[in-house]
């Protein structure tokens, strides 16, 4: 990881307050937003019922350490490229990288009543697109990547939040913490992606198979987690 982040000349300076996180860029919002208008104003935060999306590579730790800095850059870039096409193809909205993982949510800013098949959707785009990405990397001599995803829906916090050195368009809350814990679990269920208990109620007609009652750190009550199917 610590190759990747030499390579990063974007970074913002830490006396310079960072506007660019604040400005309605082509590339957070939804393919479709295009010449839509916020249900609210970007700057104003409230609470709503959205889903979130979190994604990770498997193993990026044992990737890095094995590529030049500048193979691994363009490996990065082409994924990460790739998993943001499809996320605004499904009307999500990209909230932050974070080294290899995705974080996306739907039903804000763009109101979105169908936020949580969306990104169920997305989520088994991305993992259906894998194995042609796997061809290309093995052309370069590059190893193969997996994903793992974790999905939630509920009431969250989203908006303009941050420091007055940076802010940025983002979700926050327990719902938000959850689907970071069901990305977690993904490797140990062999899931390529999991599910909350809010989402399966919001997909209902959707194929899923129940994978386990848990408790996920952080939480003293137990939650039920699904796979969804692709069908």
């Amino acid at each position: 990881m610590r190759k990747l982040a030499t390579i990063s000349k974007s970074a913002c300076p830490p006396w310079q307050p960072d506007t660019r996180s604040r400005q309605t860029g082509a590339n957070d919002l939804p393919t479709s937003s295009a010449h839509a208008s916020y249900t609210t104003p970007r700057d104003t935060i409230r609470s709503a019922e959205l889903t979130v999306l979190f994604s990770d590579v498997r193993d990026f730790t044992s990737i890095a350490e094995q590529m030049p800095a500048a193979a691994l850059a363009e490996l990065i870039n082409d994924y990460l490229s790739i998993m943001t096409d499809i996320i605004r193809q499904y009307r999500g909205t990209l909230d932050k990288y974070i080294g290899d993982a995705v974080v996306a949510f739907w039903g804000a800013p763009l109101a979105d009543p169908l936020h949580a098949r969306n990104a169920v959707a997305a989520a088994l785009a991305m993992q259906a697109v894998l194995p042609e990405l796997n061809r290309r990397l093995a052309g370069h001599g590059w190893p193969a990547l997996h994903i793992g995803i974790g999905i939630n829906t509920g009431s969250m916090v989203v908006g303009d939040l941050g420091s007055r050195h940076r802010r940025a368009y983002t979700v926050l809350g327990d719902a938000v913490n959850l689907a970071s814990r069901l990305q977690g679990l993904s490797a140990q269920y062999a899931a390529g992606v999991i599910i909350g208990e809010s989402t399966r109620l919001a997909i209902a007609d959707w194929p899923c198979r129940l994978l386990d009652r848990v408790v996920v750190r952080g939480r003293s009550a137990s939650v039920s987690i699904y796979e969804p199917l692709d069908g």
